[in-house]
């Protein structure tokens, strides 16, 4: 479990040094994100046809549904990449990655999820963080600074895109909830070559040259395309040898190591405030996984038996099982709600041992 998650994370990583540097070659955005995302839903359809079982079947029992996901997970990509285009890498960077704290708060009004103090802290925490790194920006754009105002267009759009995973990532929580998964690699791949195809035709329809002349462009959109579809492998198949707080705690190598691959080809620094509310928001959210961790050592299998009462078979429900780090928080606010229950139903399995 861990070398898969790790194996999607150090990948995902160049993700917005390779769009920076794609655009750096000169191709416009919407190149940059067409090929991007064709590049994705091609390395993500191999690994559809390599990884997954009915997947056709999956998408015609579910089309609507599908197709939500998908093409939420291309805005998303989409959004973060426009984020890193027109601000500060680390900035967008950090500011898309407090969609766990997104999660959790819609879970907590759509679902009644409980709140526990550690989940509290880091919401009040990471709010407080994206204050911090907004101030320099929004100082600067009053004065008319174009500059700063693309900077703080990149931002909403990160902020944006970050609240638009939690949006998917609660709608997947939703359909699990009502046993309805869905498989969204497959989902992916096909939202992701349709979105790419709609960028290159805005790209034409503008004026766009969408076959830059460089061919190490191509090259470089191919390895991006590597990156993502890493990405969602990782987070699709790592939860099923880890639990959520410990992919959320390794997630925050893609915030860490993000901006560090940009500043290495670039030596872009971020503002002063970047650093701080950064070191905040990783200190919080880091923080909060660690308790959860500490949190699922403890916990304690329930067990079932059949009808017979013969050899009994695990029965361990955990909200762990989502495919995604956010849901450490959900899986918090499970253990909360469900901490009174837990006696409860151990009592009534051992009544039924006495009975028979």
């Amino acid at each position: 479990g861990i070398v898969i998650a790790l194996t999607g994370i150090l990948l995902v990583t160049p993700d917005s040094m390779l769009v920076r540097w794609a655009s750096f070659l000169g191709a416009p955005g919407v190149t940059v994100l067409g090929w991007k995302l064709i590049f994705g839903g091609f390395w993500t359809g191999i690994a559809t046809l390599i990884f997954t079982e009915n997947w056709y079947q999956d998408l015609q029992d579910q089309p609507r549904s599908s197709a939500l996901v998908g093409f939420l997970l291309v805005a998303v990509s989409i959004g973060i990449s426009f984020g890193v285009l027109l601000s500060f890498a680390a900035n967008a960077i950090l500011l898309f990655s407090i969609d766990p704290v997104w999660s959790a708060i819609f879970g907590y009004f759509l679902f009644g999820d409980a709140l526990p103090r550690s989940t509290l802290f880091t919401i009040i925490a990471s709010f407080i963080a994206t204050i911090i790194m907004f101030m320099p920006i929004i100082i600067n754009s009053s004065n008319n600074n174009r500059y700063s105002t693309l900077n703080l267009f990149g931002d909403l759009i990160s902020l944006a895109a970050g609240i638009l995973l939690a949006i998917d990532i609660t709608f997947l929580r939703y359909k699990f909830m009502t046993g309805n998964s869905i498989n969204a690699i497959a989902a992916t791949a096909i939202a992701n070559i349709i979105g790419g195809g709609l960028c290159l035709a805005l790209g034409c329809a503008t004026g766009s040259h969408i076959f830059p002349k460089s061919k190490f462009f191509f090259l470089i959109s191919c390895f991006d395309g590597i990156a993502i579809t890493a990405a969602i492998c990782g987070n699709s198949f790592a939860p099923r040898y880890l639990t959520a707080p410990h992919i959320g705690l390794l997630s925050l190598l893609e915030t860490i190591l993000g901006p560090l691959w940009v500043y290495l080809r670039f030596r872009e620094v971020p503002f002063i405030t970047t650093f701080i509310g950064g070191a905040i928001l990783l200190i919080a959210i880091g923080s909060h996984e660690i308790i959860e961790i500490r949190k699922s050592r403890h916990l304690t299998p329930l067990v079932t038996y059949d009808d017979d009462g013969n050899i009994p078979k695990a029965a361990v429900e955990t909200a762990t099982s989502l495919s995604s780090p956010s849901s450490s928080f959900a899986a918090a606010a499970a253990a909360a709600a469900e901490k009174e229950q837990v006696p409860a139903a151990v009592d009534m399995e051992e009544d039924k041992i006495e009975e028979r």
